[in-house]
Formats: structure tokens, sequence, C-alpha cells
């Protein structure tokens, strides 16, 4: 899946997200979805890390669950045309690959 380029996050934050994506790279899915459930207690409200951890979700098999983090993405996506298409993909994709 494509990777939105990130917005302004605080320090922490963007350090814990490129943690993140360095560990989804490499396979480690399970550390991965740890830096952004981290980065989620600071900054709850930031949709391109629900939508990253909907990323590594999906690609753990979890079709439900990266599904209900790609659609709580979108409900602070505001007006990012770009990261709700994106959600809408995963969206799709987790509804498919569950067989609806």
């Amino acid at each position: 899946m494509a990777s939105i380029p990130p917005k302004q996050e605080n320090v922490a934050v963007a350090g814990l997200m490129d943690s993140a994506r360095k560990d989804a790279s490499a396979g480690k899915l399970g550390s991965a979805a740890a830096s952004l459930e981290r980065a989620l207690r600071i900054e709850p409200r930031n949709p391109r890390l629900w939508h990253e951890l909907a990323q590594v979700r999906f690609r753990q098999a979890d079709y439900t669950q990266a599904e209900s983090l790609a659609a709580r993405s979108n409900t602070y996506a505001g007006s990012d045309s770009a990261l709700r298409a994106a959600n809408q993909k995963i969206i799709s994709e987790a509804r498919s690959a569950r067989g609806q």
C-alpha cells in the first residue's frame, strides 16, 4: 500500500512513526504496531497514525481491525482527500479479504 506523506507531528510522534515504518518495511509488524500505538497515546487524533496502524493490521491479516482503524482515521482526516482515499482502499480491501 502506498505511504501517505506525513504532515507536521511533534518530534516524539515523528520518531515513533519513522521507527514504525522501518520496522514494517523489515517485516517486524508487531514492533511497528507497538510504536504506532505509543504514538497514538501522544496524539490520539492524528489521522495518519490511525492510517499507518490500519496498514500494519492489514499486513497482519487482521482485516476487521484494519477496517476499523482506517474508518477511525477518516473521522480525523478532515478535508485530506488523499488520506481519505487511502483509508477507503484499506476498508475495501479488508472487506474483500473477509469475503464481503
